[in-house]
Protein backbone atom coordinates (compact mmCIF):
# COMPACT_ATOMS: atom_id res chain seq x y z
CA UNK A 1 0.00 0.00 0.00
CA UNK A 2 3.08 2.39 0.54
CA UNK A 3 4.12 1.52 -2.77
CA UNK A 4 0.73 2.19 -4.13
CA UNK A 5 0.52 5.53 -2.15
CA UNK A 6 3.96 6.94 -3.72
CA UNK A 7 2.97 6.20 -7.31
CA UNK A 8 -0.55 8.54 -6.82
CA UNK A 9 -2.66 6.26 -8.90
CA UNK A 10 -5.74 4.91 -8.72
CA UNK A 11 -5.75 1.23 -7.52
CA UNK A 12 -8.87 -1.06 -6.71
CA UNK A 13 -7.58 -4.12 -4.33
CA UNK A 14 -9.85 -6.73 -3.29
CA UNK A 15 -9.95 -10.43 -2.19
CA UNK A 16 -10.42 -12.33 1.30
CA UNK A 17 -8.48 -10.55 3.90
CA UNK A 18 -9.84 -12.71 6.61
CA UNK A 19 -10.85 -9.65 8.65
CA UNK A 20 -14.39 -9.37 9.76
CA UNK A 21 -15.38 -6.05 9.23
CA UNK A 22 -19.07 -7.22 11.06
CA UNK A 23 -17.54 -8.45 14.34
CA UNK A 24 -18.31 -6.10 16.98
CA UNK A 25 -14.99 -7.00 18.98
CA UNK A 26 -12.41 -6.68 16.10
CA UNK A 27 -8.86 -8.20 16.72
CA UNK A 28 -6.00 -6.76 16.22
CA UNK A 29 -5.41 -8.15 12.83
CA UNK A 30 -8.72 -6.10 11.65
CA UNK A 31 -7.91 -2.96 14.12
CA UNK A 32 -4.55 -2.87 12.17
CA UNK A 33 -6.13 -3.33 8.99
CA UNK A 34 -8.79 -0.61 9.19
CA UNK A 35 -5.78 1.37 10.44
CA UNK A 36 -4.16 0.70 7.23
CA UNK A 37 -7.25 1.99 5.09
CA UNK A 38 -7.61 4.97 7.04
CA UNK A 39 -3.68 5.41 6.82
CA UNK A 40 -3.80 5.56 2.83
CA UNK A 41 -6.98 7.10 2.62
CA UNK A 42 -8.76 3.52 1.02
CA UNK A 43 -12.36 3.41 0.99
CA UNK A 44 -13.78 -0.22 1.76
CA UNK A 45 -17.20 -0.79 -0.07
CA UNK A 46 -19.03 -3.96 0.49
CA UNK A 47 -21.14 -3.94 3.87
CA UNK A 48 -23.26 -7.32 3.51
CA UNK A 49 -21.72 -10.58 5.09
CA UNK A 50 -19.64 -12.10 2.22
CA UNK A 51 -19.17 -15.92 4.14
CA UNK A 52 -22.61 -16.98 5.29
CA UNK A 53 -23.01 -20.84 6.67
CA UNK A 54 -25.83 -22.08 9.28
CA UNK A 55 -24.45 -20.64 12.20
CA UNK A 56 -22.22 -17.15 11.23
CA UNK A 57 -22.21 -14.70 9.09
CA UNK A 58 -18.86 -12.78 8.41
CA UNK A 59 -17.80 -9.84 6.34
CA UNK A 60 -14.31 -10.86 5.27
CA UNK A 61 -13.96 -10.27 1.28
CA UNK A 62 -13.45 -6.31 0.76
CA UNK A 63 -13.16 -4.37 -1.96
CA UNK A 64 -10.92 -1.17 -1.13
CA UNK A 65 -10.32 1.78 -3.79
CA UNK A 66 -8.41 5.07 -3.15
CA UNK A 67 -11.10 6.59 -5.60
CA UNK A 68 -14.26 5.91 -4.05
CA UNK A 69 -15.62 8.61 -6.63
CA UNK A 70 -15.12 6.41 -9.53
CA UNK A 71 -16.91 3.64 -8.07
CA UNK A 72 -20.97 3.25 -9.34
CA UNK A 73 -22.09 0.38 -7.33
CA UNK A 74 -20.41 -2.86 -5.34
CA UNK A 75 -22.10 -5.66 -3.59
CA UNK A 76 -22.06 -9.50 -3.01
CA UNK A 77 -23.51 -11.93 -5.20
CA UNK A 78 -24.57 -15.64 -3.54
CA UNK A 79 -23.17 -17.78 -5.76
CA UNK A 80 -23.21 -21.47 -4.93
CA UNK A 81 -19.13 -22.27 -5.81
CA UNK A 82 -17.86 -21.83 -2.44
CA UNK A 83 -18.59 -21.06 1.24
CA UNK A 84 -17.58 -17.28 0.52
CA UNK A 85 -20.02 -15.30 -1.97
CA UNK A 86 -18.92 -13.44 -5.39
CA UNK A 87 -17.67 -9.72 -4.37
CA UNK A 88 -17.93 -7.56 -7.04
CA UNK A 89 -17.67 -3.21 -7.76
CA UNK A 90 -18.38 -1.65 -10.79
CA UNK A 91 -16.31 1.43 -12.22
CA UNK A 92 -17.38 4.19 -13.89
CA UNK A 93 -15.81 4.01 -17.57
CA UNK A 94 -16.13 6.56 -20.43
CA UNK A 95 -15.04 4.20 -22.98
CA UNK A 96 -17.59 2.77 -24.81
CA UNK A 97 -18.49 -1.12 -25.57
CA UNK A 98 -16.87 -2.54 -28.35
CA UNK A 99 -19.54 -4.14 -30.97
CA UNK A 100 -20.40 -7.57 -30.65
CA UNK A 101 -19.66 -10.28 -33.23
CA UNK A 102 -22.07 -10.70 -35.85
CA UNK A 103 -22.15 -13.93 -38.15
CA UNK A 104 -24.34 -14.32 -41.02
CA UNK A 105 -25.11 -17.96 -42.39
CA UNK A 106 -28.14 -18.93 -44.64
CA UNK A 107 -31.35 -20.66 -43.49
CA UNK A 108 -31.58 -24.07 -45.38
CA UNK A 109 -34.69 -25.01 -43.51
CA UNK A 110 -37.68 -25.13 -45.97
CA UNK A 111 -35.04 -25.20 -49.04
CA UNK A 112 -36.76 -26.73 -51.99
CA UNK A 113 -34.03 -27.48 -54.89
CA UNK A 114 -36.65 -27.72 -57.84
CA UNK A 115 -38.52 -24.54 -57.22
CA UNK A 116 -34.60 -22.96 -56.55
CA UNK A 117 -34.09 -24.37 -60.09
CA UNK A 118 -37.16 -23.34 -61.66
CA UNK A 119 -37.00 -19.43 -60.54
CA UNK A 120 -33.36 -19.28 -61.44
CA UNK A 121 -34.69 -20.38 -64.96
CA UNK A 122 -37.13 -17.79 -64.98
CA UNK A 123 -34.12 -14.98 -64.58
CA UNK A 124 -33.53 -12.88 -67.44
CA UNK A 125 -29.82 -13.73 -67.99
CA UNK A 126 -29.53 -12.46 -71.87
CA UNK A 127 -29.60 -8.54 -69.58
CA UNK A 128 -26.04 -9.85 -69.18
CA UNK A 129 -25.33 -9.95 -73.09
CA UNK A 130 -26.35 -5.84 -73.12
CA UNK A 131 -23.09 -4.99 -71.26
CA UNK A 132 -19.54 -5.83 -73.03
CA UNK A 133 -17.59 -5.12 -69.43
CA UNK A 134 -17.03 -8.59 -67.94
CA UNK A 135 -16.79 -7.25 -64.68
CA UNK A 136 -20.48 -5.02 -65.43
CA UNK A 137 -21.58 -8.63 -66.70
CA UNK A 138 -20.65 -10.68 -62.97
CA UNK A 139 -21.78 -7.79 -61.46
CA UNK A 140 -25.33 -8.44 -63.14
CA UNK A 141 -25.36 -12.06 -62.70
CA UNK A 142 -24.62 -11.74 -59.29
CA UNK A 143 -27.55 -9.59 -58.58
CA UNK A 144 -29.76 -11.53 -59.95
CA UNK A 145 -28.56 -14.97 -58.34
CA UNK A 146 -28.61 -13.75 -55.06
CA UNK A 147 -32.08 -12.26 -55.16
CA UNK A 148 -32.94 -15.86 -55.92
CA UNK A 149 -30.96 -17.09 -53.36
CA UNK A 150 -31.87 -14.57 -50.63
CA UNK A 151 -35.54 -15.85 -51.64
CA UNK A 152 -35.39 -19.76 -50.80
CA UNK A 153 -32.49 -19.39 -48.25
CA UNK A 154 -32.56 -16.30 -46.53
CA UNK A 155 -29.51 -14.79 -44.60
CA UNK A 156 -29.65 -14.49 -41.06
CA UNK A 157 -27.79 -12.86 -38.25
CA UNK A 158 -27.02 -14.03 -35.00
CA UNK A 159 -24.79 -12.75 -32.34
CA UNK A 160 -21.57 -14.87 -31.34
CA UNK A 161 -19.29 -14.93 -28.73
CA UNK A 162 -16.15 -17.46 -28.22
CA UNK A 163 -16.92 -20.19 -25.64
CA UNK A 164 -14.47 -20.68 -22.82
CA UNK A 165 -15.55 -23.88 -21.82
CA UNK A 166 -17.28 -25.95 -24.32
CA UNK A 167 -17.70 -28.39 -22.00
CA UNK A 168 -20.29 -26.63 -19.99
CA UNK A 169 -23.79 -28.24 -21.89
CA UNK A 170 -27.32 -25.98 -21.27
CA UNK A 171 -28.35 -29.09 -18.53
CA UNK A 172 -25.17 -27.78 -16.68
CA UNK A 173 -25.81 -24.08 -17.29
CA UNK A 174 -29.27 -24.58 -15.57
CA UNK A 175 -27.98 -27.16 -12.79
CA UNK A 176 -25.73 -24.16 -11.65
CA UNK A 177 -28.47 -22.22 -11.98
CA UNK A 178 -30.60 -24.27 -9.29
CA UNK A 179 -27.55 -24.43 -7.05
CA UNK A 180 -27.13 -20.68 -6.77
CA UNK A 181 -31.07 -20.35 -6.47
CA UNK A 182 -30.59 -23.36 -3.55
CA UNK A 183 -27.79 -20.93 -1.60
CA UNK A 184 -30.17 -17.83 -1.86
CA UNK A 185 -33.08 -19.64 -0.35
CA UNK A 186 -30.56 -20.97 2.83
CA UNK A 187 -29.34 -17.72 3.54
CA UNK A 188 -32.28 -16.48 3.51
CA UNK A 189 -34.17 -18.90 5.43
CA UNK A 190 -31.21 -20.29 7.74
CA UNK A 191 -32.89 -23.49 7.95
CA UNK A 192 -30.33 -26.54 8.35
CA UNK A 193 -32.79 -28.10 6.00
CA UNK A 194 -32.49 -25.39 2.89
CA UNK A 195 -28.28 -25.76 3.75
CA UNK A 196 -28.05 -29.38 3.47
CA UNK A 197 -30.19 -29.32 0.01
CA UNK A 198 -27.53 -26.54 -1.27
CA UNK A 199 -24.53 -28.65 -0.09
CA UNK A 200 -25.91 -32.19 -2.13
CA UNK A 201 -26.36 -29.61 -5.45
CA UNK A 202 -23.14 -28.53 -4.65
CA UNK A 203 -21.37 -31.82 -4.55
CA UNK A 204 -23.95 -32.86 -7.77
CA UNK A 205 -22.47 -29.93 -9.95
CA UNK A 206 -18.82 -29.86 -9.02
CA UNK A 207 -18.70 -33.76 -9.72
CA UNK A 208 -20.82 -33.20 -12.98
CA UNK A 209 -18.32 -30.45 -13.88
CA UNK A 210 -15.20 -32.56 -13.30
CA UNK A 211 -16.56 -35.49 -15.60
CA UNK A 212 -17.71 -32.87 -18.48
CA UNK A 213 -14.48 -31.18 -18.52
CA UNK A 214 -12.40 -34.49 -18.34
CA UNK A 215 -14.57 -36.53 -20.90
CA UNK A 216 -14.37 -33.49 -23.20
CA UNK A 217 -10.45 -33.26 -23.15
CA UNK A 218 -10.12 -37.50 -23.26
CA UNK A 219 -11.99 -37.51 -26.36
CA UNK A 220 -10.70 -34.87 -28.21
CA UNK A 221 -7.39 -36.17 -27.63
CA UNK A 222 -8.16 -39.49 -28.53
CA UNK A 223 -9.61 -38.15 -31.59
CA UNK A 224 -6.21 -35.93 -32.26
CA UNK A 225 -3.61 -38.85 -32.41
CA UNK A 226 -1.38 -38.72 -35.46
CA UNK A 227 -2.28 -34.59 -35.53
CA UNK A 228 0.90 -32.91 -32.73
CA UNK A 229 -0.37 -29.54 -33.67
CA UNK A 230 -4.33 -30.39 -32.79
CA UNK A 231 -2.66 -31.93 -29.77
CA UNK A 232 -0.71 -29.14 -28.43
CA UNK A 233 -3.51 -26.92 -29.04
CA UNK A 234 -5.67 -28.92 -26.77
CA UNK A 235 -2.56 -29.61 -24.25
CA UNK A 236 -2.25 -25.35 -24.36
CA UNK A 237 -5.91 -25.09 -23.56
CA UNK A 238 -6.37 -27.17 -20.79
CA UNK A 239 -2.81 -25.50 -19.08
CA UNK A 240 -4.39 -21.81 -19.94
CA UNK A 241 -1.05 -21.48 -21.82
CA UNK A 242 -0.88 -18.95 -25.26
CA UNK A 243 1.49 -20.48 -27.78
CA UNK A 244 3.70 -18.62 -29.85
CA UNK A 245 5.21 -18.82 -33.21
CA UNK A 246 8.57 -19.52 -33.39
CA UNK A 247 10.45 -17.68 -35.95
CA UNK A 248 13.72 -19.34 -36.83
CA UNK A 249 16.36 -16.81 -37.98
CA UNK A 250 19.46 -19.13 -38.25
CA UNK A 251 19.94 -22.49 -38.36
CA UNK A 252 23.39 -25.24 -37.54
CA UNK A 253 23.32 -28.81 -39.57
CA UNK A 254 26.06 -31.05 -38.99
CA UNK A 255 28.48 -27.90 -38.46
CA UNK A 256 27.12 -26.21 -40.96
CA UNK A 257 25.83 -22.33 -40.52
CA UNK A 258 22.84 -21.28 -42.68
CA UNK A 259 21.08 -17.60 -41.74
CA UNK A 260 19.44 -17.40 -45.19
CA UNK A 261 15.61 -18.61 -44.75
CA UNK A 262 15.53 -20.24 -48.09
CA UNK A 263 18.45 -22.31 -47.14
CA UNK A 264 16.78 -22.68 -43.55
CA UNK A 265 13.60 -23.94 -45.03
CA UNK A 266 15.35 -26.42 -47.34
CA UNK A 267 17.14 -27.79 -44.37
CA UNK A 268 14.16 -28.22 -42.13
CA UNK A 269 12.17 -30.01 -45.12
CA UNK A 270 14.90 -32.47 -45.52
CA UNK A 271 14.86 -32.93 -41.83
Amino acid sequence: MSKLDDEAKESIVLGDFNCDLLCDRRNSNTSFLMSLYEEYQYTQTISSPTRITETTSSLIDHVITNTPQHIIKSGVSHLGISDHSLIFTVRRLAQPRGLPRIVESRRFNNFNEEDFLEDMRKNPWDMMDIVDDPNEKLYIWQIMFLEVLDKHAPLRKKRVRNCEAPWLTPQLKQEMFCRNHLKKQAINSGLSTSWQAYRIAKNKVNYKLDKAKRDFYVSNLDQSKGNPKRTWKLINNLLNRKTKNTVVTNLKVNGDHYTDPTDILYRLDQN
